[in-house]
């Protein structure tokens, strides 16, 4: 698998792919529904789900046709069953939240390697960033659970969604890698990270985590002067 990702130039091929994909979501809903804004989205983790799910019992690249087939079929089910809303508001929710917690890992200078030397640090990474989605994803849980009963979080939550989720492919396709922006990864698990738009590099993630503070403050200001009657309500 690394061989064929290293022989196409996979980590500018799907670089751009996923800068593409942030564009998409980032379109003005009239160009691009909604709707499909969720196929997109749902599709895209739907494989790398189903990816993942075959190629870890069978290191094999057909494993992975397999399992993108089978992730666009569950995908597509979702889609007809109406069920992507559900899922685009947990992955934006789950990325939210695993940047947090790096950002709080990294802030505390946390890793299993000090604390585990009986293992070698590679190994050690990984437990680290392990820890992080595991903290992540039970942090998502709980939270949507309480969203749900909230129906004003819940209307906010749909309606930046896709901004969001657009800002965090095109963040990630720069910064989400296991060294630095385009390093070839060492193993078949460092690529599947990265393709999750998670793990910024321990030796730069402060750069992407001011990117998006600073979209933050950009979207916080323009709601002011709106609400001010400064801008106009087409300006977003």
């Amino acid at each position: 698998m690394l061989d064929f990702y290293i022989d196409i130039h996979g980590e500018i091929v799907i670089t751009l792919f996923r800068i593409l994909i942030g564009i998409m979501l980032l379109i003005s809903d009239k160009v691009i529904p909604r709707k499909m804004k969720q196929f997109i989205v749902t599709t895209y983790y739907g494989v790398l789900f189903g990816v993942l799910s075959i190629y870890i019992s069978n290191l094999r690249v057909y494993s992975i046709l397999i399992g993108a087939i089978l992730g666009l079929i569950v995908s597509m089910m979702l889609t007809i069953y109406k069920r992507t809303d559900h899922i685009t508001n947990l992955i934006v929710l789950f990325i939210t939240f695993y940047e947090i917690t790096e950002i709080i890992v990294y802030s505390l200078k946390f890793d299993f390697y000090k604390y585990a030397t009986n293992i070698s640090e590679i190994y050690a990474d990984h437990r680290t960033i392990y820890f992080k989605l595991v903290v992540a994803f039970y942090i998502t849980i709980i939270s949507y659970i309480v969203i749900a009963s909230k129906d004003k979080i819940r209307k906010f939550l749909e309606r930046v969604k896709f901004f969001w989720l657009g800002v965090f492919f095109i963040v990630g396709a720069i910064f989400a890698n296991t060294i630095h922006p385009l390093d070839i990864p060492d193993e078949w698990k460092d690529l599947c990270l990265i393709l999750f738009n998670v793990n910024y590099s321990r030796y730069d993630y402060l750069v992407p985590t001011f990117i998006l503070l600073a979209i933050v403050l950009i979207r916080m200001s323009f709601r002011l002067l709106r609400k001010k009657g400064i801008l106009g309500e087409n300006l977003k």
